[in-house]
Order: structure tokens, then sequence, then C-alpha cells
């Protein structure tokens, strides 16, 4: 290859007391060969303050680039780097100098796109130079993106990239398959094929001239399985469902796994999502946790022979506050009021609310306008109905630690569809206040039950008419008290509002509760999802066929079924709910939860997962704090602060600080001081999440050096 030559373009400082200042526009530097121009463009503004021994700079870049770095050329060391901001401006200031470097080299990303200035002009000719430092290049693996399992004679494709910061050519590369395939030295082995089962550790090294190696080199795990060999069936037999605790408390952990043919020994693989570091043991122990959010712990197991269960066990693990019990938000659509009929062009303003009874705040709002378009704003505005039909629009309210309304606001909107003769009178809106939500109790307890409503027109008084689906005498009234529930079973409660003139809500205010007999030797039944047989990954728009089936040990036959939906559709309590349509992308875990004739519920429902892909696009991760690669002594505390930008504005975004083990991981945008207690380099990653669940492939990162 051709070696490029660099025009070094150069000013001087002015011997000005206190403040020096330079802005120069400087075109891209041009290759020696003048056909090839690189047509990027520098703009910088360097200020020196010879009192406070400060360097300021400024700028502007056009094109993609997304970071500077900024060189002393005499000592030939990178001594600042910022990040480009989405106008295209940057800014970094270097403190403590005892005088401005002799010469910088401001340059981006790009190796193309490099201009240099002079910033001092009592700098003398022949000043000593000191040895540049070599640093060890950095190894990517482009492709497989991620861990993969595959079968027995499949083939997986093998990328590399490797970045080395001294911008020297002739990297080396080596790879090493584990004992699966030859080790391979080329940047780009292709494809590899795996012909025996197994887990196989492939790792990538790259190494520079000088023979520095990458201290961290990347690794994929690549899993090999039999296509004849069932995987085993992961089970948490401890906790027995989902929970709700307060910080501070700890759950014991215990796994349990059922191999079809028997190949034993089990492996098993615990992900703690973050609150502490992942174990391989069958029963990990008690897990403290020290931190209000929502945790999705998952067990996975795999046979003697590499067969790996797709569809790991999970529990879902709230945790709130001292003191707090964190129920649902509860979603209204304030404007517009009631069901509207509009023409085809015409708008519809929209603005919701929503209410938190323990006021955890801030709130956040999931628009679904039917196809039209999408929103997570509380108040969308103007939105314009350019097809006939007629449109649903749902809205949904999350609360701060990701609870949501399971039941959304709804409105309906008419496009070109002519109102029946009583459209004037609208329906009121239902709400039932208490219980907040859904409820499990025992034969013999009480529940207090709690309703509102709300008239569009206004049309008072209201009267609220209550079923118990059979366990107690159906009432009126907004204030019921206490209803005593005597028997065992599955019970739809139903609350509709009624105006002055008999316009009753057609969809009521619902609570299911669950009543669990009191008898002791009656053992819960066991839930089966037919169909789908798998996780599927399908895309927004397309169906799934939902069919359930349950075991009872003790032979009863009027089981009952209730599907959920995890927020992408509307739950429902039929054993086959058929065709679903999946509207709106994310992974949604879907469960299925059997309950008999005594109202024992299977406390470990079926899972699938059905991951929607839609064209979301993902976040962007930003380190605002440090903004640069710093060393530190040991023990000295370094602060960390993020910002996430999605460009879909699929919110809420969260957020992950990965501390290369020298600290527990954590989930906030700051993470605060983190103390370093351990000589070493350390690579901190922080990564952004967006509301679809989508992470940033190229998570931001600092390299923290502990002396």
């Amino acid at each position: 290859m051709k070696a490029k030559s660099y025009q070094a373009f150069s000013l001087r400082y002015l011997a000005i007391p206190v403040y020096i200042y330079l802005a120069l526009f400087i075109s891209a530097c041009e290759e020696q060969n003048p056909s090839a121009q690189d047509t990027s463009e520098l703009f910088a503004t360097v200020k020196w303050n010879s009192e406070s021994k400060t360097l300021a700079l400024a700028g502007h870049v056009s094109g993609t680039e997304s970071r500077v770095e900024v060189y002393d050329v005499k000592y030939q060391e990178k001594i600042a780097r910022t990040n480009v901001l989405q106008s295209g401006k940057w800014y970094v200031n270097i403190d403590n100098l005892t005088r401005p470097p002799c010469e910088i080299l401001i340059k981006t990303e790009k190796e193309s796109i490099r201009k240099a200035i002079n910033t001092d002009h009592t700098c003398a000719a022949g000043s000593s130079i000191r040895a540049r430092a070599n640093t060890a290049p950095e190894g990517h693996i482009l492709l497989p993106q991620s861990d993969v399992n595959i079968f027995v004679g499949d083939t997986v494709n093998f990328e590399g990239h490797g970045i080395d910061p001294d911008q020297v050519n002739g990297l080396r590369f080596n790879w090493d398959f584990d004992g699966a395939a030859n080790n391979n030295v080329d940047q780009v082995p292709g494809m590899i094929q795996f012909n025996q089962t197994g887990i196989y550790r492939v790792q990538m090294r790259v190494q520079d001239d000088q023979g520095a190696n990458d201290a961290t080199p990347p690794i994929r795990i690549i899993r090999v399985q039999d296509p004849q060999n069932r995987a085993p069936d992961s089970i948490i037999a401890e906790p027995a469902g989902d929970i709700t605790i307060t910080v501070g408390d700890s759950i014991n952990f215990r796994g349990e796994a059922a191999d079809p043919e028997g190949d034993n020994p089990i492996e098993f693989e615990w992900d703690f999502a973050g609150v502490r570091n992942n174990d391989n043991r069958q029963n990990p122990g008690r897990v403290q946790f020290d931190q209000e959010g929502m945790f999705r712990i998952r067990m996975q197991a795999m046979d003697a022979f590499g067969a790996l269960d797709i569809t790991p066990d999970e529990r879902l693990i709230r945790v709130v506050g001292q003191n707090q019990f964190n129920r649902a938000p509860e979603s209204a659509i304030i404007q517009p009021v009631g069901e509207q009929f509009i023409g085809v062009g015409d708008v519809v303003r929209f603005q919701g609310l929503g209410s938190d009874p323990e006021g955890d705040s801030p709130l956040s709002f999931l628009w679904d306008f039917a196809g039209v378009t999408r929103s997570n704003l509380q108040s969308p505005g103007d939105v314009m109905f350019n097809t006939p039909g007629q449109f649903e629009i749902r809205m949904w309210v999350m609360d701060a630690m990701g609870n949501q309304d399971t039941s959304p606001a709804i409105t309906l909107v008419n496009v070109g569809l002519n109102p029946p003769q009583n459209a004037t009178n609208q329906p009121p809106e239902s709400a039932i206040l208490e219980p907040a939500n859904d409820m499990i109790i025992n034969q013999g307890d009480s529940i207090g039950f709690r309703g509102e409503g709300l008239d569009p027109e206004g049309d008072n008084p209201l009267i609220l008419d209550w079923n118990f689906d059979g366990v107690a005498q159906n009432r009126q009234g907004d204030n019921l008290g206490n209803i005593r529930f005597d028997q065992a079973g599955t019970f739809r409660i139903r609350m509709a509002a009624r105006d002055n003139q008999d316009n009753a809500d057609q969809t009521p205010a619902q609570r299911l509760i669950t009543v669990i007999g009191n008898n002791s030797n009656n053992l819960a039944p066991d839930s089966h999802i037919l169909e789908p047989q798998n996780n599927l990954v399908i895309n927004v728009g397309d169906a799934v066929r939902f069919r359930g089936h349950g075991v009872d040990p003790e032979g009863a036959t009027n089981l009952a079924f209730d599907w959920d939906f995890d927020g992408a559709l509307v739950n429902d309590t039929a054993q086959n709910p058929g065709d679903m349509v999946f509207d709106r992308a994310g992974v949604f875990n879907v469960r299925m939860a059997v309950m008999d004739d005594q109202g024992n519920r299977d406390q470990t429902p079926d899972l699938r997962q059905i991951t929607v892909i839609g064209n979301n696009l993902p976040p962007d991760s930003i380190i605002v704090s440090p903004q640069n690669d710093i060393s530190i002594g040991v023990g000295d505390v370094v602060r960390f602060e993020g910002q996430g930008i999605d460009p879909d504005q699929n919110n809420p975004l969260r957020f992950r600080w990965q501390f290369d083990g020298e600290a527990a991981a954590i989930n906030q945008q700051n993470s605060g001081d983190i103390q370093f207690n351990n000589a070493g380099q350390y690579n901190v990653l922080f990564t952004v999440i967006d509301g679809h669940d989508l992470s940033d492939p190229t998570p931001d990162m600092r390299t923290i050096t502990v002396r």
C-alpha cells in the first residue's frame, strides 16, 4: 500500500500577555497524490491562558465524525479527547499546563483527516523529543456479533478488526478456535465448521509490529449441539414465582433441571441482571437486592452433550423502597373526550394523564395509534388521519419502577364514517380504584372495592354497577367496602359506570381475583403452552397462534386458564386464544398459568418469548464524565455520568455501567463516585437500552488506569 504523507499546517502564538487567541479554518489534509482528496473540514479556535495555565479548544466538524483528539506533536502523546455533539460542535479544556505545547495536532477518528497547529513561538529547534511509548492494539470480533448456538456440522462466519492507537499498519491476527478447528492467522477466517458437540471459547488476539498484544482479547462462545439430542428443561425451584421485595431483602435461589435422555451431569448458568456476578452453581443460595428496580433473573441448563435449553426459566424480581408496595399507575385519555367522527385528512388532538398511587415519578407514556403513528409523549398533540376506517387508540402509563398499567386507556377515532343516531351521548368511563391490581387471596379473605366513573358530557349522577362473577351478590355504588370471598376459584370482577340517560360503559373496568382453597393436600396443576412450541422472532404485524393445555394431579377437568401477554396484547382467559397479532416492536414474555377448581394456581407458568422486530434504531451511549481516559492512584474515586440519545425516541431509556470487575454493575444514568482499590487498567462500559429493549451495539468506553 502506498504510504500517505500529510501536509501539517502550523500557526505560532503571538507574544501577547495573559491570553493567546488562535482561530483557524483548515481544509482536510491532502495526500501527495492530487487525485485523492479528503473533503472533510475542521474549524478550531484555540485559547491559551498564561495565568491559569489552561489551553481551551472549541470548534466544528463537518461530516460524520464523532470524536476529536488532541496530540502534543513534540512528545507524540495524546493530551485530550472529546465527543462531537450532534450539531457538529466540540469543546475541550486542558488544565494545569506549565506552558502550552510547542505544536498540537487536532484530528478526528478518521485517519485521513489530520490537522496540525503551532501554539508557542518560543519552541527552539532541535529540542529533545521524548521516546513515544507503544500502546497495545485493541481487537474486535465483528462476526459473529455475539455468542452463537448451533448444531453439529453448522458453520459460523468469523471476521475480526484491529485498532492501534499508534496508527501502526500491518497488525497481526491470531484466532484460537479452542480445538474445534485449526488456529487461523487471517483477519477474516470466514466460514468455520463445527463438527463436534461442546462449548468452544473462540478468542482473537491482535499484535502490533512491536509485539504488543491486546491485553483483553475478545471472545465468542460457540455452543454446538447434537440435533438429535433434546435439551434439558430449566426450572427455578426457588423462588416459585415473580415476587416484590423491599431494598435490602434477600432471596434464596435454587435450580433444577430435567433432561429427557438423562444426559448428566447438567450444567447451570444463572444471570442475575447485574445484581451480582453470574453463577454456574445449581443452587446459588441467598442473593441480596440493595437497589430499587426490576430485575429479570434467568437460569439456563445444559446437558453433558452441550444441548442448551433455549427457553431459560426466569423470575421477575421487583425491588421497592422501604415500607413501599408498588402498585401500577392509572392511565386516562383526557383529550379527545369520547369517541370521535372525523373526515379523511382531519386531525385530532390527544392529551393523556397518569396517576400513580405511590407517586413513583417520573411517569412514562406510550401511545399506540393503530398503525397511524406512535408516541411516548404525555400529550402527542395533533395527529392526522389520512385513511378511512375505525382506529382504536391506546395509551399506557408506566411508573419509575417499571410497573405498567395493564388496562390501557382507549378511545376510538372513526375516519370517513357516519356517526350512529345516538352518537351525541357518549358512555362514561369506568375505573376500579381499589383494589389497584389483580389479587391472589385465601378462601375466606375479604377485599375492599371502590370505583369511580367519568362522563364526557357530565350526565351525572352516575350509577356504578358491580358484577362479582357469582362469588358474591352484585351491587351498586362507588364505595362497597369489604367483600368476603368464601369460594375457591378465579373470579373476574367487573364494574360499569352508567349515566343518567342509562348509557353504560361497554368496556367495564375489571379485576381478576384468585381465591386459593383451604385444602392443603390439593396439588397445583401443570401448565403447558402447546403453540407456539418454541420462542419466536417475528416482524411487526405478524400473527402467532396460541394454544394451551393443563394437567391436574387430582384429575380436575374444569381448569381455568390465564394468558399474560406482557403488555403486547390484552390478557386472555381462554384455553386457546388463537391467532394474535403483535403490532409493536419489543421482546414480550408470554406466560400461561392454569388453575384448578380449588383455586390452586400453577406457580411456574409456561413461557414463550416473542421477539417482535420493527424499524427500530439503537440508541447512542455517551459518557459525559469523565470526558477522556484518565490515570489515577489506588483508592481514588472517579465520577461517572452518562447520556443516552435514541433516534426513534423509544423512551424510557435504561442505562447500564460495567466496571470491568472492579465494581458491581449499576443500572442508573449516573453511577456517581466509584472507588478503584486495585492497580490495573479497567475498561468502563456505558450502554443505553431503549424502550423496546434494543441496546446500543457500540457502548461508550473510558479506560481508567490505576497506578
